[in-house]
Formats: C-alpha cells, structure tokens, sequence
C-alpha cells in the first residue's frame, strides 16, 4: 500500500474501529480516526502509533450531531 493512502475510521478509539485502524496502519495507510471522547481518542492515537509506528490523525467529532458533523465535514 501507498503511504499517501488515508483512511478514515469512524469511531476509532475503542472496540472494531480501533482494531480496524491497528489492521489498516500494519498495512501501510495512514488513519484518520474519529470519536466523540477527546481522552479515549488521545489514549488510542498513542496506543496505535506505539504499536504500529503508523500514521494516526486524529478528529473529535459527535457523530450523532448533525451540525458538528458538516461543521468537521467542512472544515
């Protein structure tokens, strides 16, 4: 995989979406992961970058908030 490869992974700082960003970063992508909880996602993005060296980018986002999401969306 290409290094200029991005993903995106919605909510990314526990459970499926933090395994999902752990399998994407082994495989070369650089993430983009979201959440709502400001401490988990800074917990995981050092957790992820420890364990895989990858890439990670962080984004605090409500995803259950329409506004904040075209707010992230468009930023």
């Amino acid at each position: 995989m290409m290094s200029n490869t991005v993903a995106l992974v919605v909510g990314g700082s526990s459970g499926m979406g933090k395994e999902v960003a752990e399998r994407l970063l082994i495989q070369g992508y650089s993430v983009i992961i979201l959440a709502n909880d400001p401490i988990k996602l800074a917990q995981a993005k050092l957790a992820l970058e420890l364990k895989t060296a990858g890439d990670v980018e962080t984004k605090v986002v409500d995803l259950y908030d329409k506004q904040a999401v075209i707010i992230w969306w468009l930023d």
